[in-house]
This record gives structure tokens, sequence and C-alpha cells, in this order.
């Protein structure tokens, strides 16, 4: 370099605020005349509500949800048992792309297509505003522990705010302390880009409302019920006798198919027993299925009290709540319990073994399937304990009630 253009250079440098022995590729583009890119805007916190069940989050996370949508570029509200499912689903057509495939897409990992086909954007690197509504969030996996590190890092660089509402505080979502090492990351997040607030309220007024409508439960009839009684809601719900049925053909992932054997003529409302739900290998992608094509299920048979020898179908049944619940899908149904309340009496929560862990990580063992071997994130552990399960009960039972009531007949029909 000449004695000339050396004192151009600093001369430049100093007019520019730069050190003077600055190497080129630690310059600024607008130094070569190129125009600067424009950094991801810094997105507010997002929100973590916690508290027990029935105190009002998912109610106040609607009332976010409902305010921001028509003000932001992308609002979305989401169960976290959906979400997860659907991220399993991208990371499965991630895996099916060719390399020419995803650089065409600007993705060249499996999380930033789930970060982009998520947002609708073209690819993860585009920003913007934007919300993403977590409802009922948890954490019974260190793979998805895994997995929400990297997607909500990555959403949050591209500008999203993210609102969680769950029934535990962040520190205490691991409570089993498995592989902290793979859950502290996500820990930290939260705690750096949320704002942490408690709901303290011992009120569930889930119960509160149910009790109100306690004149007109349409959905849960005691085991002694007559069977007619059944008819009678198949006929009052789809206006056909109780054989009048045809067979339907849901999809579910991966090219997995869940058959109605007797779904009404209108398509609306379904027949299936506790067998084809709950003890057979059906998971969350299946529930989500019947949710998104039924507007009403009928369970046939009595479903029983459930047991510590039963655990495993009972949090299946849970999970089965949990979907019908936020698709706002009615249920009717009879069981052994004289009241909602007994149905998961006879599970001592006391004593977790084995076989909760793998009744928790059976359902989203069959969202993972055709998912790449390779993705490390995929190897799972249960971060379930017994505290755990006794909410997950007490929260199945509070919508089960509130599934019951005029209300939510209402909120069915207007969400078809």
């Amino acid at each position: 370099m000449t004695p000339l253009r050396r004192a151009w250079r600093r001369l430049k440098h100093n007019a520019a605020g730069l050190d003077p022995h600055a190497p080129p590729e630690a310059l600024p583009d607008a130094y070569y005349g190129l125009p600067q890119a424009i950094a991801a805007p810094t997105p507010p916190e997002g929100v973590y509500l916690y508290g027990d069940v029935g105190c009002g989050k998912s109610l106040l996370m609607d009332m976010v949800f409902t305010c921001a949508d028509a003000q932001m570029a992308t609002a979305e509200r989401v169960h976290y048992h959906s979400f997860m499912i659907s991220v399993y689903e991208m990371m499965h057509k991630y895996d099916l792309m060719s390399p020419a495939e995803r650089a065409a897409a600007n993705v060249f990992h499996p999380l930033d297509a789930v970060v982009a086909l998520r947002l609708g954007r073209r690819n993860a690197a585009d920003t913007g505003g934007g919300l993403l509504c977590f409802d009922e969030f948890q954490m019974a996996d260190v793979a998805d522990a895994r997995l929400m590190h990297g997607i909500m890092t990555r959403l949050m660089k591209s500008g999203t705010i993210v609102c969680f509402t769950a029934n535990r505080a962040p520190q205490d979502l691991n409570r089993s302390q498995l592989l902290d090492a793979d859950f502290r990351p996500f820990l930290d997040l939260l705690h750096d880009r949320c704002q942490l607030m408690k709901l303290d309220s011992d009120t569930d007024y889930r119960q509160v409302l149910s009790s109100a409508d306690a004149s007109d439960r349409r959905y849960y009839l005691p085991s002694g019920a007559p069977e007619r009684d059944l008819h009678d809601l198949w006929r009052a719900e789809t206006g056909t006798d109780w054989d009048d049925v045809v067979t339907r053909v849901l999809p579910v992932a991966y090219g997995r198919e869940f058959t109605l054997r007797r779904a009404s003529p209108s398509k609306e409302a379904a027949q299936l027993t506790a067998a084809e739900l709950i003890e057979a290998a059906v998971g969350a992608s299946d529930f989500r299925a019947l949710a998104e094509g039924l507007r009403t299920l009928f369970i046939t048979d009595v479903i029983p009290i459930f047991t510590s020898d039963t655990r495993n179908l009972a949090r299946r049944f849970i999970t089965l709540i949990d979907v019908c619940y936020e698709e706002k899908v009615r249920i009717v149904m009879r069981t052994e319990a004289e009241s909602l309340d007994d149905m998961f009496s006879k599970v001592d929560v006391t004593k977790p073994d084995a076989s909760l862990a793998e009744g928790t990580q059976f359902e989203t063992e069959v969202a993972k399937e055709g998912v790449g071997a390779g993705n490390r994130a995929l190897g799972s552990t249960t971060l379930y304990t017994g505290e755990d399960e006794a909410f997950a009960f007490d929260r199945a039972v509070s919508r089960l009630k509130e599934m019951q009531t005029r209300n939510f007949h209402r909120r069915t029909a207007l969400f078809w």
C-alpha cells in the first residue's frame, strides 16, 4: 500500500469513526458504499403467565391475542401439544427436501424451516413484528426442551413476541432435574426474554361456571344411564338415528390415517369406543385429526375409573380432553364415577413409576416418527413427576366440567 493510499485510508477511517487499523472484513457495508443490512428489531419482552388450574390464564391470553390479531403482521395462538406435533411434521418436511430446495428456501437447519413455515415467511431470516401465544405450556420431554430453546431463539431474533400460559413457574418445569444441562439454556432464555407473572388465585372459575349451569349438563351421563339416552343425544345433535352412520377416513401425519367406522352422514359427529381412543396405539396427532374433523364426539362405552395400573390410559384420555377442549369439540360420555371429580381418584400420584414415563412420552413419540434419526434433539427422557400428574388430572376434570356447560356449547356453535 502506497503512503498516499495509507493516508487516505486513515482519513476515511477517522471520518467514519473507525479504528484506522481495522482489517477490511471488520468494516461496515457503508464503508464500501453498500446499503447497510436492516437489523431485526428488538421485540418487546414476552409474557409467561402461570398459576393454578382454572385461574384465568387462557382467558387473559385469548384477550391479548384477540387485540393483537388485528394489529400485528403475524399473530397465532396455539396449544402446546398441537405446536409440537406441527414442529415434528415440519422437521419431517425438511428431511425430505433436496439440497437445492433448501437453498431456494434459504433454510439450512431444520429449525430454520420450522420458524419460516410457522411464521409464513419466505425464509427464517425475514424480520418483522409478530406474536405467538402458547397455551398450556409444559416440558414433558428433554427433546422438547432442546427444540424449544432453538425455536424460541430464532423466533425472538426475528422480532417475534412470545407469550406462554403454564401451571408452573419456569424454574419448576424441570422438577425431576433430569438432564439439567439440556434444560438450563431454555430456562435462561425465558427469564431473559419474558416477564414472569403469577396469577395467584385459589378459585377454579371453570368449576364456578359449571355450577351455574348445573341444571343443563348435556354431555356427561352417569354409568347407570340407559343407552337410549345416548341415542337421544345423538339424534338431537345429528338429526339421524343411532345406526344411520357412514365410514370416514381422516388423514393424520406421515401418511397415517384414522378410520371412523361410525360417523354421522353430516360428518360433524362420530361414535367411538374407549378401546379405539385410549387403548389403541394413538396419540395427540390422532386426536388433533379427530378434533379438526368433528364437532361432537360420542364415546359409546363406559369410561372406567382410572387406577394406578391404568395410568397410561389416563394420560392418553387427558390428552384427548386437552385437544378437544382447545378445538371446541363436545364430548358425550358415560363413566363409572359417581362424579367427574372421582375419575382419577384411584391413581396414586405419590408413586409415579416407569409406566408413567412410557405414557407421557407416547404422545410425542408418535409425532416424532419419520423425523430423521440424526436430529440429536429427539433423544427423549420424560420430565414428568407425580405432582405434574396431579395437575393434569385436576385440569382434565376442570375442563370436562366446563365442556358440559351451555357456554361451551355456544362457543362450539360459534367455532363451527
